[in-house]
C-alpha cells in the first residue's frame, strides 16, 4: 500500500487521467449491473399455483415456420400438441420443404384437431427470409394472441403455454419468454452458451426496466393487432432476419411488455452445429441491429464500449504505472462481486447456474466480441 500512494503522489498525468477514467467507467458498469440486469435477480417469478383460473386465461395461437425440418418436427411437435391449455392452436407453415416434412404434418393432423398446416407454394419466391412464413402463419391464426417457437425447439413442460398466456394481463400485448441451451462439452460450447445467456440477461432485464429493444422468436408471444398496425414486417422486409427482434424494438412501450421466466416457461433450443453456424447467426443479427431504435442502439453500445474501455483502463493503469497494481485489483474486483451478486439469483431463476463458473474468463471474451 505504501508504493500505491508513492505511485500515486508522483504519478504522471498519463496515471492521473487513467485512475479517473478507470473510476467513471466502473461506475457506468456498476450502474448496468446493479440498475438494470439488477431488476431481473430481483424479479418476483409467478408459479403455476398463482395463475388466473383456466377459464381466464386468453386463446392462443403457435406459429412455427419450418423448412426441411422433419426430423426436428417430429421430436418436438407432439410436446407442443400436448400442452394443458384451455383453448389453443398449433399453425405449422411449411415453407416449401422438400424432404417428409408435409406427409408428417398431415399424419400428425389426422390425430390433433388443433393442428393447422399452411403450406407455401413451390412457386412462391421469397426474398424475406423467414418473414414471409411467419406473416403467413399469423394470417392464419384463428385467435388475437400469437405465440412463436421453432422446429427445432421443445417445451420444458405441459405448462408453457399456462405462463405464457397468463402473462398477457393487465392488457399486456408483448411477451417474452427465455430460451436456454443445452450444455455438452468443449470450449465453443461454453462460449455460445455464455454469450447466450448473457444476451437473455440484458433483454429480460429492459423489457422489466421499461425499454424493451429486443426477443427471440423460439419463446416470444403478442397480439396480433400490433402486426397489422404495424404494417406487418413491411419496415424491415429486406433484411433476412429480425422478424422477432426487429417487431419487439419498432412495437414495445414501457407498459405494453411482460416477462414469462418461470422454469415451465422455459422452451429448450438445439444447440447450434458448430461455432461458425453460431457466428453466421450472429452475422445475420448485426443487420438487425443496424435497424434498432437509435436510442436502443445508444444504450448497448455505450453498455459494451465501457466494458471494453473498462479492461482497457485496468491494464494502462497498470502499464503506466506497475505499483499501482492494487488499484486495479480492486476496481476489477468490486465489479467482479458485483455481478456475482446480481447474476447468482439470476442464474438460479434461468436455470443456469453453471453460467458462473467461469465468468471472469468468459465475460473478457464476451466483452471484446459481442454486439449486443
Amino acid at each position: 500500500m505504501d508504493g500505491l500512494i508513492s505511485a500515486l503522489e508522483g504519478s504522471s498525468l498519463w496515471l492521473l487521467g487513467l485512475c479517473l477514467l478507470l473510476f467513471l467507467l466502473l461506475m457506468v458498469q456498476l450502474y448496468f449491473v446493479i440498475f438494470v440486469h439488477g431488476k431481473l435477480a430481483l424479479h418476483q417469478v409467478r408459479s403455476r399455483e398463482a395463475i388466473p383460473e383456466r377459464q381466464q386465461l386468453v386463446p392462443l395461437s403457435v406459429v412455427i415456420c419450418t423448412r426441411n425440418e422433419e426430423q426436428q418436427l417430429a421430436k418436438n411437435l407432439t410436446a407442443l400438441l400436448d400442452q394443458d391449455y384451455p383453448a389453443y392452436e398449433v399453425i405449422v407453415v411449411n415453407d416449401r420443404s422438400d424432404d417428409d416434412t408435409k406427409w408428417l404434418l398431415k399424419d400428425l393432423a389426422e390425430q390433433n384437431a388443433h393442428l393447422k398446416i399452411v403450406e407455401i407454394a413451390e412457386h412462391v419466391l421469397s426474398q424475406s427470409g423467414k418473414k414471409f412464413g411467419v406473416a403467413m402463419g399469423i394470417k392464419a391464426a384463428q385467435y388475437a394472441h400469437v405465440v412463436f417457437t421453432d422446429a427445432d425447439c421443445r417445451p420444458a413442460s405441459r405448462y408453457w403455454l399456462q405462463h405464457i398466456g397468463a402473462a398477457f394481463e393487465r392488457d399486456r400485448k408483448i411477451v417474452l419468454g427465455y430460451v436456454p441451451l443445452p450444455s455438452k462439452k468443449g470450449f465453443a460450447n461454453a462460449l455460445i452458451r455464455f454469450g447466450h445467456f448473457y444476451r437473455s440477461v440484458n433483454y429480460l432485464s429492459y423489457a422489466l426496466k421499461g425499454n424493451a429493444y429486443m426477443g427471440l422468436g423460439q419463446n416470444m408471444a403478442f397480439d396480433k393487432a400490433l402486426f397489422f398496425k404495424g404494417k406487418g414486417f413491411a419496415s424491415h422486409i429486406h433484411v433476412r432476419s429480425g422478424y422477432d427482434e426487429l417487431f419487439v424494438n419498432q412495437h414495445a412501450t414501457r407498459q405494453n411488455t411482460a416477462i414469462s421466466i418461470h422454469k415451465e416457461a422455459h422452451i429448450w433450443k438445439s444447440m447450434p452445429l458448430s461455432l461458425g453456424d453460431y457466428l453466421q447467426e450472429r452475422k445475420f443479427r448485426k443487420q438487425a441491429y443496424a435497424l434498432y431504435r437509435p436510442g436502443h442502439r445508444r444504450m448497448l453500445n455505450l453498455q459494451r464500449s465501457s466494458a471494453v474501455l473498462f479492461y482497457l483502463a485496468l491494464a494502462g493503469v497498470v502499464i503506466v504505472e506497475p505499483t499501482a497494481w492494487p488499484l486495479t485489483v480492486v476496481g476489477y474486483l468490486l465489479r467482479l462481486i458485483a455481478q456475482y451478486a446480481v447474476y447468482i439469483p439470476i442464474a438460479t431463476k434461468l436455470r443456469s447456474p453453471r453460467m458462473l463458473w467461469y465468468l471472469p474468463v468468459m465475460d473478457v471474451l464476451h466483452t471484446f466480441y459481442r454486439k449486443s
